[in-house]
């Protein structure tokens, strides 16, 4: 038999409103260049506001095409292992 789930809305979800807030305070001047870690405690700092967790505005990053490098810094790079040099006798590898 197969187990029949149905889905509730948690009852804490944000309103349309409240996602027009966080996307408006996403893209703004003052804080378009920041990653939300800094975003949250900012916002609760500076003007005594708090919209959502971290993680919700990440997931509404993630959901919008937002979740791309943030601020003016460069992308980070993957760097290249170091060329490996194997001593085949003694006295051919010094540091």
């Amino acid at each position: 038999m197969k187990e029949h789930r149905t889905y509730f809305e948690p009852k804490n979800k944000l309103s349309e409103f409240e996602y027009h807030i966080l996307n408006r305070y996403l893209n703004c001047e003052e804080y378009k260049h920041l990653s939300p870690i800094q975003i949250v405690p900012r916002l609760m700092d500076d003007k005594g506001i708090y919209i959502a967790s971290e993680s919700t505005f990440y997931r509404f990053m993630r959901l919008t095409g937002q979740n791309t490098h943030r601020g003016s810094t460069r992308k980070p790079r993957a760097s290249n292992k170091p060329n490996e040099l194997v001593a085949t006798a003694s006295n051919q590898i010094y540091c």
